[in-house]
């Protein structure tokens, strides 16, 4: 179209049409490769921000343009001042979220993880990664958010996987100070923390008999060290979207739906002591209703309450610990591989 017709069509429109013209910027600025520095320099003239990354599995929400304006704004100053400035960019695994839809498409074929087993399952997670985690980030790319895509990262790439682990172990043997919770994920805290686990355990003098609900962090530790001491209720947190995996965060209608035929249970106070009521879950239902409406009676195993689990279990979570208890212990492939109910 020659120049002088194009600039009548421009002056005869009256509103601004952001679809036609933004792509065809953000094209420009990215082929230009003005988002991608090269690693040179030093702390003077590079500057860089790490987006907080979010789950694969989502949509972006106002929490993440305001965010994300936020930072672009400080990379776009930083770049113009002349700094080599990467916004480094990637996307969380979100596993529980991911494994979720993907359960649900096997469902809807008339099968489950259990029947395909182990490996296709992961593959069929990885495909679904590839084929939907695009989603976000086509997102962010049309707010015009010059972030580095060139390099961008998932949380379960092997690459950053070993770079997170190289770090670590790195910062133990040189001795820096050990002031930093460096993990929050049940399982390992359970881990490192079986030894307290077991002795609680002990306390509380079960029959071989007796039904004890735990989560699955703790089921796997039990199964380790205290296999068939009891009848082990394991609990998935499926209130909160199978999300957690800790015996706190656990609901009565958790437990509802994993009873059957079970005449009492044991279970630990900790997930009562919500702050909503006494004897209250975190969604707002109390023991009573649970027993009035499962017909399972329940006796509450006081010595596990929130000053064990929050307290207690927290203190073998900094670096040093990870790194002699988890990472460099040879039971931890034992640990991992323990077979849970389905």
């Amino acid at each position: 179209m020659p120049d002088d017709d194009r600039l009548e069509q421009l002056r005869a429109r009256t509103r601004y049409a952001p679809a036609e013209a933004e792509p065809g910027v953000f094209k420009r600025w990215d082929d230009a490769g003005i988002f991608h520095p090269e690693p040179e320099g030093d702390s003077r003239e590079n500057f860089s921000i790490a987006i907080p990354p979010p789950n694969v599995t989502g949509v972006l929400h106002m929490g993440h343009a305001l965010n994300g304006s936020i930072q672009d704004s400080l990379i776009r100053l930083r770049r113009m001042q002349g700094r080599r400035s990467k916004w480094i960019f990637g996307t969380d695994h979100a596993g529980i979220a991911t494994q979720v839809q993907v359960e649900k498409q096997l469902t809807a074929e008339g099968s489950s993880r259990q029947e395909i087993g182990r490996d296709a399952f992961v593959e069929r997670v990885w495909n679904w990664r590839e084929q939907y985690g695009s989603r976000i980030v086509e997102q962010f790319k049309r707010l015009g958010a010059s972030a580095d895509y060139q390099d961008e990262r998932f949380t379960m790439d092997g690459e950053y996987v070993r770079a997170v682990m190289h770090v670590f172990v790195r910062l133990y043997e040189k001795g820096l100070p050990n002031i930093q919770t460096i993990q929050t994920e049940a399982p390992i805290t359970a881990f490192m923390n079986r030894k307290r686990i077991v002795s609680a355990f002990d306390s509380l003098e079960l029959e071989k008999r007796d039904t004890v609900v735990m989560a699955k962090s703790v089921y796997k530790v039990l199964n380790m060290y205290r296999k068939n001491r009891a009848r082990y209720l394991m609990v998935p947190n499926a209130t909160l979207g199978g999300d957690s995996d800790c015996s706190v965060l656990l609901t009565f209608d958790d437990i509802a739906r994993c009873v059957n035929g079970h005449k009492r249970v044991h279970i630990p106070k900790c997930m009562m002591q919500s702050g909503r009521g006494l004897y209250t879950d975190i969604g707002g239902v109390t023991l009573e209703q649970f027993m009035r409406k499962t017909g399972v009676k329940a006796t509450v195993l006081h010595k596990i309450d929130t000053k064990f689990a929050n307290k207690l279990l927290w203190r073998n979570c900094l670096l040093k610990n990870y790194v002699e208890d988890y990472v460099q212990n040879p039971l931890t492939q034992s640990f991992e591989s323990l077979p849970v109910p389905a």
